[in-house]
């Protein structure tokens, strides 16, 4: 039994790391089993502790081994078997285990370098062979490979690239370097075939001028973010030197520029194109004929504006004749109300002449009254717009007794119909309508089309409106019937019409007019006249309506009408602030009641929709997008509901006109003090002069200087011991109108007798104005009367 276990255990060190002989005599206790460890930092070995195995002989007594190796001894990387071997008693006990040292530890960069800056090559978007000072490494064994990606030498492309090295010790631990290398581009871009400088010889009667130039072309190493200029190709140049700078900038901030001079200036033309007469569809031109020996003819190329410039197979030919001073040829036919660019070419001269002319817009056709709108004082006109491309028509009404302007006004081209307000009963119009093609100096008109017209009647008796505006409505009344007869203005007996002997007997039928509204503000006033008169109430206010009654004080016949003034328009209205391509238009607010502002800008702004008219309830509008140089007319009215208000017009040329600004003073100063100190000297010294003038006027003149009042018209004092109650009825009040004939105060032709106290019932404000106004044949008679 004994010898089978001696066997086994020396087959035991086959197999195992750790064995023992000899187990019957002595017994190994705490032999270790295999000992794994890294290495000391920075070497390439590492000191081992481990705890020793017991050798115990059968009477429990140590025996002591012999060892290979002692705990704490030095280990090299790799596996290192260590061995106790104890004989007691010719027998033999051992103990055998494994010690492994692993290299765990990294390889160490001692130096990396900070990031590499550089600029890239001339004309590229990279920097070649780019180079560094390069990293060193170490380790505890040894470096089996150092490599780097991107390694040194290498084209880098602009911007930032990452550089990393690897350092691989034989274990396979490897260290990391990692460090940018960045490509910063400061090359400027260039611009190549820049402009060289130009000279433009203007007409005279330009200020401004639209030049042109083939742009000079940007370039860079990388690219170009934007090229900018101060002035564009094909922009307005004003008379003088112009410098024009082109930049361009690339993404990295660098700029290079161009520059070059716009001259334009004005010479007498010696040989240019005149346009001798145009209508809708032809252009006359004419040339001085050439001098030069070398030309041969002359080659005419036309085409509209918008289109494109024909080939050069595409012209009229014209033959020369020096012994005419002007060569002249009539083009067409042509589209009705279009730009045509035209261009003579002097064949064998290399000389070139160019203008550009539109021809007439159509005028419009049908033009009529409307059948049923001739009223004593309006008309309705209607037309149809005529052919081809256009702006407005312009309508003109003069009388036609003195051909004097009564009213004009420009519409749209999309109206096709004007009422025609304010004139006079039964007199004969001259009526014009044009067309207008274009804008501010750019115009070109159409022929006229005229009509007559005649305005009606006014009736037997009653009143009509003949006009009204914000704070003013003008009526017509006809308290003496007209001869009967036919409708011709000359058979009408204009002296028994207007006979004075016919007026002063009648002058007893006094007519009192009134005025008033829902808000209880009330006007009279009374008129003598006989036949034809007229009446403006001032002083109203802006959308509001009134009811205007005239009675007659003998029979008590009363004729009634109503009407809304118009919405007050704006005041003060004014450019606030303006450029080359923007200007910004502040007004007052409109008095009275208004929903918003319309306002409508000619010509639109040729990037914009045209968006018209544009509505606001603000007291400021800017426009964008306009062209220097351009006029632009702005026209703003006032809507309530459908009632608008007169127009008010406004100019604007961008890059001519200025901002209209307040004075503010800058700082404080002793002028203030001066102004307010002489305003309140003026003051005092207008103060003083009234006083005095109440003083002279008022003192008791002698008998001879000393006017006398008619007695007939003591009820106007109110000194007078009667007067208050000799006003008290309104039989007084009417009896006051029936005075003898002194009342009429030497007036031709009519009476009229302003109340003073009896018939005015006003709101503690000023009493309104008025106009008298008596029709007689073709003269018209007006008094002023004020308060």
């Amino acid at each position: 039994m004994r010898n089978i276990e001696w066997k086994i255990w020396l087959i035991l060190p086959a197999i195992s790391c750790a064995y023992v002989l000899g187990q019957d005599m002595v017994n190994v206790r705490g032999c270790p089993s295999s000992i794994n460890v890294g290495t000391d930092k920075g070497k390439n070995l590492a000191s081992v502790e481990w705890p020793e195995p017991e050798f115990i002989d059968t009477e429990e007594q140590r025996v002591i081994p012999l060892r290979s190796h002692a705990p704490g001894d030095r280990f090299f990387v790799g596996k290192t078997i260590v061995r106790y071997t104890a004989y007691y008693m010719g027998t033999k006990a051992s103990c055998t285990f494994n010690i492994v040292v692993q290299d765990n530890e990294v390889p160490h960069f001692v130096t990396c370098p900070t990031s590499v800056v550089t600029t890239t090559d001339p004309g590229e978007a990279f920097a070649s062979g780019v180079t560094w000072k390069r990293p060193s490494a170490t380790d505890n064994i040894r470096l089996v490979e150092f490599r780097s990606n991107p390694p040194i030498g290498s084209r880098f492309l602009m911007g930032v690239t990452k550089v990393t090295y690897w350092a691989i010790d034989p274990s396979g631990n490897r260290g990391e370097c990692r460090f940018n290398v960045i490509v910063e581009d400061r090359e400027n871009p260039t611009l190549h075939q820049c402009p060289s400088n130009m000279v433009v010889n203007a007409n005279p009667k330009e200020t401004l001028r639209s030049i042109s130039w083939t742009e000079p072309v940007a370039r860079d190493n990388a690219d170009v973010a934007r090229v900018t200029s101060t002035h564009r190709n094909g922009s307005l140049f004003p008379l003088g030197t112009t410098h024009v700078r082109y930049t361009a900038e690339d993404y990295s901030g660098n700029t290079g520029t161009c520059s070059f001079f716009v001259t334009l200036r004005v010479r007498v033309p010696d040989a240019q194109i005149f346009i001798r007469y145009y209508t809708t569809t032809s252009i006359h031109i004419a040339w001085p004929e050439t001098t030069d020996q070398q030309a041969s003819s002359y080659l005419i190329y036309v085409w509209p504006s918008e289109g494109r410039e024909p080939s050069a197979s595409d012209h009229l030919y014209h033959g020369i004749n020096r012994a005419e001073s002007f060569a002249s040829r009539r083009l067409g036919p042509l589209m009705v109300g279009k730009d045509y660019d035209i261009k003579v070419v002097v064949t064998g001269a290399n000389h070139v002449m160019t203008t550009r002319q539109r021809t007439r817009p159509a005028p419009p056709h049908n033009v009529s009254i409307i059948p049923g709108t001739i009223t004593p004082v309006a008309f309705t006109l209607l037309w149809k717009s005529g052919n081809g491309s256009f702006e407005s028509h312009e309508i003109t009404v003069r009388r036609l007794s003195d051909r004097s302007v009564v009213f004009t006004k420009s519409v749209e081209k999309s109206v096709n119909s004007l009422h025609v307000t304010g004139l006079e009963p039964y007199t004969r119009y001259m009526i014009s309508i044009r067309t207008v093609s274009g804008y501010s100096t750019d115009v070109t008109e159409s022929e006229e089309i005229y009509i007559m017209a005649k305005t009606a009647l006014m009736p037997p008796s009653g009143i009509l409106v003949r006009e009204m505006t914000a704070d003013t409505i003008a009526i017509m009344g006809n308290t003496y019937p007209y001869a009967d007869g036919d409708d011709d203005e000359d058979e009408i007996d204009d002296d028994s019409l207007f006979d004075p002997q016919q007026m002063t007997s009648q002058s007893h039928d006094a007519h009192i007019l009134f005025i008033y509204s829902e808000k209880g503000d009330l006007f009279t006033d009374v008129v003598f006249n006989q036949g034809v008169w007229s009446y403006t109430f001032r002083d109203l206010n802006p959308v509001t309506s009134y009811t205007i009654r005239v009675v007659n004080n003998q029979n008590g016949v009363a004729f009634e009408t109503n009407s809304t003034t118009k919405p007050a328009p704006v005041t003060d209205l004014f450019l606030s602030a303006i450029d080359h391509s923007s200007a910004t238009v502040q007004w007052a607010h409109a008095i009275g009641s208004r929903d918003r502002y319309e306002i409508i800008l000619t010509p639109a702004p040729k990037h914009k929709h045209r968006i018209m008219p544009i509505r606001t309830r603000n007291d400021i509008i800017t426009f964008k997008g306009l062209e220097a140089g351009t006029t632009y007319d702005m026209r703003i009215t006032t809507r309530k509901g459908i009632l608008t208000s007169d127009d008010r017009h406004l100019k604007i040329t961008p890059g001519k006109d200025q901002a209209l600004s307040m004075f503010r003073a800058r700082e404080s100063t002793c002028l203030s003090p001066i102004i307010a100190c002489g305003l309140l000297g003026a003051a005092l010294l207008l103060c003083v002069v009234y006083l005095i003038a109440v003083f002279i006027f008022n003192r008791k003149f002698p008998a001879k200087l000393r006017s006398r009042r008619p007695s007939e018209n003591e009820y106007e004092n109110p000194s007078h011991h009667q007067y208050s109650s000799y006003l008290n009825s309104l039989t007084n009040r009417i009896a006051l109108m029936r005075r003898p004939e002194s009342n009429n105060y030497n007036l031709p032709h009519h009476h009229h007798v302003r109340t003073s106290r009896a018939f005015s019932r006003l709101p503690r404000r000023q009493s309104p104005h008025h106009t008298l106004q008596r029709t007689q044949s073709e003269s018209v008679i007006y008094y002023n009367l004020s308060d």
